[in-house]
């Protein structure tokens, strides 16, 4: 018997096809989870503005508030894009509705209150 000091060709073109195959379903398998992640966030996130607002609504006896007017009036701290999207075009309001906001790849992603 020969004593082998290094693997063949084959074999190595054998696991570098194994390793690409592999890697071709789990890389978009968890761009899918990040990006469900990240939407998941998004909606606490647009819950937590909703919850401000129906307080700030309520101590003020107001109609409506939009997320600047929470975060410059204390009742909100500055919520961090997780997903590019945008908080500046919410507004509460006081007889309850729908808040929602698009992310950077134009995902739509809303809450009823």
């Amino acid at each position: 018997m020969k004593n082998r000091k290094a693997f063949s060709a084959l074999e190595i073109l054998l696991v570098a096809v194994i390793l690409g195959l592999l890697a071709a379903v789990f890389v978009p398998a968890t761009a899918v989870i990040a990006e469900k992640s990240r939407a998941g966030v998004v909606k606490a996130h647009i819950s937590q503005i909703i919850e401000a607002g129906k307080k700030y609504n309520a101590d003020k006896g107001t109609e409506s508030v939009d997320y600047n007017t929470l975060v410059s009036e204390k009742y909100l701290k500055p919520v961090q894009p997780v997903a590019g999207e945008k908080y500046d075009e919410i507004s509460i309001k006081a007889t309850g509705g729908r808040a929602k906001t698009v992310t950077a790849r134009g995902t739509e992603i809303s809450k009823s209150y």
